[in-house]
């Protein structure tokens, strides 16, 4: 079921975190924690001491897909969780919005990918991730749990799909979303 995460705490939560040196995990999470742990009290990134371990993220998922919606000014990147994507992957229409990489590729034309793989992930967090491998400030504006193909156009993101793909209809773009064969 789709829902849609987005209001001025994630920023701020998101800043102030990025600032701090405590080094927490973050991660999307679908588990219903208190709000305590989520970093705007609402949605699903949870802070953890620790890293995780691989099959308890992906136990909480329940075969969702999540996605982080980050902008910088002109810039936007779309950072996606799901079990079968093999860890974070990292998408924009803008090869200079990652710093320079040899793993960056062109996922389709004009979309540009760069994976972080699960281990990288769990170590650094979500934040320290985001840091390391975009290159200027980017912030949260929304996250996303199982978005439908119009909700992605909406929010003028649709360009994570293929636009070939999308014609196929709202089933078929989730499936590939979450890269399960169909």
């Amino acid at each position: 079921m789709e829902k849609i995460y987005t209001n001025t705490k994630l920023v701020r939560a998101w800043q102030k975190q990025a600032r701090s040196r405590s080094g927490n995990m973050w991660w999307f999470d679908l588990d219903d924690y208190g709000t305590e742990m989520k970093l705007d009290g609402e949605s699903p990134i949870v802070c953890n001491k620790g890293a995780i371990e691989q099959d308890d993220c992906w136990n909480t998922f329940n075969g969702s897909t999540c996605m982080l919606l980050l902008r910088n000014g002109m810039k936007t990147v779309v950072a996606v969780v799901h079990e079968k994507s093999g860890g974070l992957r990292l998408y924009s229409k803008e090869k200079t919005s990652f710093n320079k990489s040899d793993s960056i590729k062109e996922d389709c034309p004009g979309v540009f990918l760069l994976l972080i793989d699960w281990k990288t992930y769990a170590e650094l967090g979500l934040i320290k991730s985001t840091k390391k491998y975009l290159n200027g400030a980017f912030k949260p504006e929304a996250v996303f749990v199982d978005p439908k193909v119009s909700t992605l156009g909406d929010w003028n993101i649709d360009w994570v799909m293929e636009r070939s793909l999308i014609r196929l209809g709202t089933k078929r773009a989730q499936d590939i979303l979450r890269r399960e064969a169909t």
